[in-house]
This record gives structure tokens, sequence and C-alpha cells, in this order.
């Protein structure tokens, strides 16, 4: 029996707080080993330093 993959996706966080608690539900996610987070876009590329941040956050603590 193959075990299913898991991925996750996130809206950017908008503020610090915001980027602790995505910090942290990162974490608590972590045990469920998923292959990838996945940081969407706003609409027009509005959030796009933020997606990036985020994902790169993202990539060094998962």
């Amino acid at each position: 029996m193959t075990t299913p993959a898991v991925s996750f996706e996130v809206f950017p966080p908008r503020t610090v707080g915001a980027a602790f608690k995505l910090w942290d539900a990162a974490q608590a996610l972590a045990p469920l080993a998923p292959r990838f987070f996945s940081v969407t876009y706003g609409a027009g590329g509005t959030t796009r330093d933020l997606t990036h941040d985020s994902a790169h956050v993202l990539h060094r603590t998962s």
C-alpha cells in the first residue's frame, strides 16, 4: 500500500504577527511530512514580495 502525499497551500502573511502564525502552523504541520508548501500570489501579483519571502522562510525551516 502506498503512502499518500501531503502538501499545503498558504496565503502570504500581511503582518509580522501573521508571519509568526504561519511559521507556527508550518511547525505544527511538520509531523505530517508534507512534500511541499505552496505560497499563493495575490491578484495581479500584489503580494509577490510577501510570497517570495514566505516561501523562502518555509523552505529554510521545514
